[in-house]
């Protein structure tokens, strides 16, 4: 899978540099730096980043939001604003170009990564989105509406696509009643309606009715009519569309719209949206079972209520930048109806209206409660572990895979006539080793660090004071991620045995 392409915008070198050292980290490719606007929309062209990171204070002949309207315009390629300016005026004209992000520096990775993600997200449905309305433009242009004069009850002029409507020609209508179309009922509705809007009463003008087609066949129509002058005549305009297209795309439409709200109400985090007074005016299924309540209970509550003082101090705070368009995640803590406390990840978009007014924002909500309280008894059961081993009367010890000493316990340093770790940590594990086990020891750290466990070994040791003893040592490799780290072990002191066995 080929990695998401972006284009970093930046007048200084050093910056820029360091923003692309950023983005590699994070698992994005860089194709090239731009320190200029023409450099930036030239390397697009070339390049076809899948998103631009613009400074917005570039310098030289155009600006980084002149810059980004070109990229945008040229390329339909989303930009996210780097920049340290926060002034009115900057903003303004930021908004109006339409960005998909903001990133104010000094920024952390994180903010960095949420940022981009959402951006990419965003572009690729308003480009479904696009595609979308040129479906749809298409099918109207293609299905074109019927525009008719009508002097006196009869078809003074017509345009040319009746007859793909009626299947009549244009010299077929033009002299005739538009009875030959519509029954009596309906032609009442069409002049009395044309009439009374026209004085201003508050009445209908608009209408779906029934028209007969050449062929016989009744259709469905809409039809808007209003009273004219027309060649210096009192007439009657009639704009009929066909409504089978019409409802073909609220269909579609309606179809989508069910299936994203779906998709939102059986998606496995809590989804919520606020408007711009913080009060939730839509709400998931999981949400609300996050919180203890049912939907009803939580629409137009204020999403405050749910915290306590201080996390509602630090959400506003939030919020606040959320209206300068900044696109973030948080760790956050609601309040459930029972009293608990539910701890969550919030993250959270804002919603913007064509003139970059802040209306509210979007955010989804993952529970990790239960993956905080997995990690506390993790952290407890790796205390009490070490202490186990801090308080063993075995020694152990802990090798990394360069055959260092990272770790031994207060038992280790008793048997080799060490007092402080100090001492050891660090150094080569050479260092215990009396000459002639030497070549056993280097083949025994090469079988453990090729994954092999060894229990029960005889070996020999070299104390501090210079001195030789004895004990039996087991060790196993230490795997993180499925890779070999280093190895620990535990030395089992036998050097009374062998005192034993020596002849009196």
């Amino acid at each position: 899978m080929s990695k998401t392409k972006i284009l970093v915008v930046e007048d200084e070198g050093l910056v820029a540099a360091e923003i692309k050292t950023r983005l590699e980290s994070l698992g994005y490719a860089v194709p090239e730096i731009a320190f200029t606007g023409q450099q930036a929309i030239d390397a697009t062209a070339k390049t076809r980043p899948d998103l631009v990171l613009m400074d917005i204070g570039l310098k030289g002949d155009i600006d980084g939001i002149e810059t980004a309207v070109q990229i945008r315009t040229l390329f339909d390629v989303p930009v996210v604003y780097l920049t340290a300016y926060s002034d009115d005026e900057t903003l303004k004209r930021a908004k109006m170009s339409e960005p998909f992000g903001f990133i104010v520096k000094p920024f952390e990775e994180l903010n960095l990564h949420t940022t981009i993600e959402i951006a990419i997200y965003k572009h690729k449905l308003e480009r479904k989105l696009r595609e979308s309305e040129r479906k749809y433009r298409y099918l109207a242009d293609e299905t074109a509406d019927v525009v008719a004069v009508i002097v006196d009850g009869k078809f003074y002029w017509i345009n040319r696509a009746s007859m793909d409507m009626f299947g009549y020609s244009k010299e077929e209508l033009i002299g005739n009643h538009i009875g030959l179309i519509w029954n009596e009922e309906d032609i009442l509705k069409i002049t009395r309606g044309s009439k009374d809007w026209l004085s201003g009463r508050s009445v209908p003008y608009r209408y779906e009715i029934k028209a007969r087609r050449k062929d016989g066949r009744m259709i469905d129509i809409s039809l808007l009519a209003k009273e004219i002058i027309f060649e210096e005549m009192e007439a009657i305009q009639l704009v009929i569309k066909d409504v089978t297209e019409r409802k073909m795309a609220q269909k579609a439409f309606k179809e989508s719209e069910s299936k994203y709200r779906h998709l939102v109400e059986n998606i496995q985090e809590g989804i919520f949206v606020i408007d711009a007074d913080s009060n939730i005016t839509f709400v998931n299924a999981i949400m609300a079972d996050m919180l203890g309540y049912s939907i009803d209970e939580v629409l137009g509550k204020s999403l405050f209520s749910y915290m306590d003082e201080a996390g509602a101090e630090t959400c506003r705070y939030n919020m606040e930048r959320h209206k300068r368009g900044i696109v973030e995640h948080h760790d956050i803590e609601f309040h459930h109806k029972d009293g608990r406390n539910v701890q969550a990840i919030l993250k959270i978009a804002p919603i913007m209206d064509q003139d970059g007014h802040y209306t509210g924002a979007i955010a989804s909500v993952t529970d990790i409660t239960e993956r905080k309280k997995t990690e506390k008894n993790i952290w407890e059961s790796e205390a009490r572990l070490r202490g186990i081993i801090e308080n063993a009367q075995a020694g152990y010890f802990r090798i990394d895979k360069n055959g260092l000493y990272d770790h031994v316990n207060v038992a280790w340093l008793r048997m080799h006539g060490f007092t402080a770790v100090d001492e050891v940590i660090g150094q080569h594990y050479s260092l215990t080793q009396v000459d002639e086990d030497r070549a056993k020891a280097g083949e025994i750290i090469e079988k453990l660090l090729q994954g092999e466990p060894i229990a029960s070994l005889e070996f020999t040791r070299l104390c501090k004071d210079g001195s030789v003893a004895h004990h039996l040592l087991s060790a196993s490799p230490i795997k993180r991620g499925g890779r070999i780290e280093g190895l620990e072990g535990f030395i089992i002191d036998t050097t009374y045995m062998w005192k034993e066995r020596e002849p009196q």
